[in-house]
């Protein structure tokens, strides 16, 4: 009997010392668990903050790259201006296109990406600054360029107004010219003085009356004074005379040293030439017509011409 109770005691012993074990193993195991848990829960709030970081680092970069978009936007309508300018100067712009061609590249790509790396920020920076101090270059060099032009503008104006001076003053002194040109060729005008017409019979006696019989005229003598001229040319000049009958015709025979001249400026004939050599004197002169027949009768004109111009006249009667 007292085995039996030996044997149940030692029975509930090692039974509770199984309980004991077991609590204990599962104490272990909830304390394993419960440091899994905060482990997991820690880990998820790295994880989370890992990932918060790298969105905000995200969204930096997107905001750095909208803004190097504007820009490079900005960029482009300023170096479209210079272009403009450029133009309008008459300048080369071959090179300049080129650039905005590669710029509108830049911005198209970085628009269709939205997104860029370190590398690629750092590369946007120093094309910004470089387009920046070439844009800075260009405006300096349109600057003095429009300077130049605008000076030349200028002295063009002046010029062009000193042009219209001279051309004026050269107006007024060829007006004036011309003006004592005239003077010069009404004062160089010879003129014959006191002419007087006699004639000549067949046997060298001359007849200085205004009336005279056809049948004993042989050769009509003309003479005058040159008065003093010192604004015409000394030296050779031919003197004419024209006979001019009744019916106004010139008599004129080429054989018999008549012709043609220039009168005023129109064409005329002539009955008689008597070269002299004038010195700007006074100087008496005299002409000697030979006509060859009989003259009509009426009144005869007789006109003296010197230079081309008419410096005298008389007339005579035949019977």
């Amino acid at each position: 009997m007292n085995t039996q109770g030996s044997n149940d005691f030692n029975s509930q012993a090692e039974e509770s010392k199984k309980q004991s074990n077991s609590i204990k193993v599962l104490t272990v195991l909830v304390v394993i668990l419960v440091i899994a848990i905060g482990f997991l829960i820690y880990s998820n709030m790295q994880l989370r903050n890992e990932v918060e970081d790298q969105s905000q680092k995200i969204v930096t970069k997107d905001s750095d790259v909208v803004q190097k978009t504007k820009e490079l936007d900005e960029l482009r309508l300023e170096f479209e201006r210079v272009r403009e300018e450029r133009e309008a100067l008459g300048l080369n712009n071959d090179s300049l296109n080129l650039q905005i061609q590669d710029l509108d590249k830049t911005i198209a790509q970085l628009k269709r990406t939205g997104t860029a790396n370190a590398k690629k920020l750092r590369e946007l920076d120093a094309l910004v600054a470089s387009l920046r101090a070439d844009l800075a270059q260009k405006d300096e060099q349109i600057a003095q360029l429009t300077s130049e032009r605008d000076t030349l503008r200028v002295n063009v104006d002046r010029l062009d107004r000193e042009r219209t001076m001279l051309r004026d003053t050269i107006t007024t002194l060829s007006s004036t010219k011309e003006r004592l040109q005239s003077k010069v060729d009404v004062g160089s005008v010879l003129e014959a003085q006191n002419v007087k017409v006699s004639v000549i019979n067949k046997r060298g006696k001359e007849k200085d009356t205004k009336r005279f019989r056809s049948k004993i005229i042989d050769k009509v003598k003309v003479d005058f004074t040159l008065d003093e001229n010192k604004v015409t040319d000394a030296g050779s000049k031919d003197i004419m005379i024209s006979v001019i009958e009744p019916s106004g015709a010139t008599l004129y025979d080429l054989a018999n040293g008549g012709g043609i001249f220039d009168a005023d400026g129109k064409k005329a004939y002539f009955s008689a030439k008597e070269t002299i050599n004038y010195n700007n004197e006074k100087m008496d002169v005299s002409v000697l017509y030979d006509k060859g027949m009989p003259f009509e009768k009426g009144k005869h004109i007789v006109e003296v011409y010197a230079d081309g111009h008419k410096i005298g006249e008389s007339s005579f009667q035949v019977k």
